[in-house]
């Protein structure tokens, strides 16, 4: 699913239909994505 994301990211920024995701490696099992403001045009990655 990253990957998805990480090829689709500014499809995605400019749909404003993801922008922020949990960091896998802390979340191994499961993707957590989100759609809040960042102003970045960037995807952003948090750790929990």
């Amino acid at each position: 699913m990253l990957a998805v994301l990480k090829k689709l990211e500014k499809q995605m920024i400019d749909a404003q239909l993801c922008t922020t995701y949990e960091n896998i490696s802390a979340t191994p099992s499961w993707l957590h994505i989100d759609c809040r403001w960042t102003g970045l045009n960037n995807l952003l990655m948090v750790n929990p």
